[in-house]
């Protein structure tokens, strides 16, 4: 894979991270009006790295990964 690829998929990557950090928020030490600020930040960083990476990455490639994610589901393997 060339840098290019690796790149998207560091930025779908980075998606996890905004979401792990966006199931934080309502346990961070802040005012009520910041933790919902830093929700919807966190929110639109995810969903735009996501996507960014998407469009980085390839449609054919995510539908093959998701495919194959979707196989191994169905037919009781694990990961």
């Amino acid at each position: 894979m060339n840098l290019r690829k690796w790149a998207g998929v560091f930025l779908i990557g980075l998606s996890g991270v905004w979401f792990a950090l966006l199931l934080s928020t309502p346990f961070l030490p802040l005012a009520l009006e910041m933790k919902a600020a830093a929700g919807i930040a966190f929110l639109v960083l995810m969903e735009v790295s996501f996507w960014l990476g998407t469009v980085i990455i390839g449609k054919q490639v995510v539908s093959a990964f998701w495919a194959r994610f979707k196989k191994r589901r169905t037919s009781g393997k694990s990961p």
